[in-house]
């Protein structure tokens, strides 16, 4: 059997050290701490990353770590209209 992603759009930062960490908390409006080379969410515990990598949050408002390489393969930008709020 064969199978094909569906289309969601997603949210997610780029890691590029704890000055990132503000970008996150402002995106997602919750509170995020470097940890052991990892990101740390009050609510989702730990995420490891590296520089570089995406953190992404997931439909169901989970967490998790993507390689830039990957990341640059799978998703394109999307750009939204500001006065429509879409």
């Amino acid at each position: 059997m064969k199978f094909i992603a569906k289309p969601v759009v997603i949210e997610a930062v780029q890691y590029l050290g704890p000055a990132s960490l503000d970008e996150m908390t402002k995106t997602w409006e919750r509170e995020f701490k470097v940890h052991n080379h990892g990101v740390e969410n009050n609510i989702c515990g730990l995420v490891w990353c590296s520089k570089t990598d995406w953190i992404i949050k997931g439909i169901e408002g989970e967490f998790y770590s993507c390689k830039d390489s990957f990341f640059r393969q799978r998703f394109d930008q999307i750009f939204e209209n500001k006065e429509s709020g879409e």
